[in-house]
C-alpha cells in the first residue's frame, strides 16, 4: 500500500509543479525595443549631430540611410 501512496503523491506533486510553470509562459507580453514619442510629436532619430523625422532617409557618404519610429537604419556599402 505504502508504494501506491508515494506513486500518488509523486503525480500530484509533479502536476502542480506542471500547471505552476505552465502558468509563467502564459499571457506574457513581449517588450517592445523602441521609444514612444509624447502624443503630438512625431518620432525622431538624431545620427551624427543631426535630427530626422521617422520615414524620413538620407545619405551618409555612399549609404543611404533612412529614421523609422527613433532607430537609424543605413546600408553598408563600402564606399570609394
Amino acid at each position: 500500500m505504502k508504494p501506491a501512496l508515494i506513486v500518488l503523491v509523486s503525480l500530484a506533486f509533479g502536476i502542480v509543479i506542471g500547471f505552476a510553470l505552465g502558468k509563467v509562459s502564459i499571457n506574457t507580453v513581449p517588450e517592445v525595443d523602441y521609444v514612444t514619442p509624447p502624443i503630438g510629436e512625431p518620432p525622431t532619430c538624431t545620427y551624427k549631430g543631426v535630427t530626422y523625422l521617422s520615414g524620413e532617409g538620407f545619405m551618409d557618404d555612399c549609404n543611404s540611410c533612412s529614421c523609422e519610429l527613433g532607430q537609424v537604419s543605413c546600408t553598408t556599402i563600402a564606399c570609394e
